[in-house]
């Protein structure tokens, strides 16, 4: 489905992360984009001194279990892994999870 309304960001210059919002609602919308700007600021704000715990790079943070080192045809690697529920594809790379 489309939605009416959206606007997004990358949180860096490498294009890792993006922050996306969409929605139906002018409204909801407005007030979504200006949710979002007040986390982005948090975020940027908060010391960077505490250093976020190690994990093994083939460690899932949120799952806790062990992802699957992926390599692509150009050199490129990643971690991932990937489970079916109800018949439909999820793949989680420690950070977002993407139905397939």
């Amino acid at each position: 489905m489309e939605h009416k309304y959206q606007w997004s960001r990358f949180l860096d210059s490498g294009k890792n992360e993006q922050v996306v919002v969409r929605c139906d609602d002018f409204t909801e919308f407005l007030e979504a984009i200006q949710l979002a700007q007040e986390l982005l600021a948090q975020r940027l704000e908060a010391p960077e001194n505490e250093p976020e715990p190690e994990l093994p790079p083939d460690q899932c943070p949120i799952h806790n279990v062990t992802m699957k080192e992926r390599r692509s045809k150009n050199g490129g690697h990643w971690y991932d892994h990937r489970w079916q529920e109800n018949n439909v594809w999820h793949v989680c790379n420690g950070k977002t999870v993407k139905t397939q």
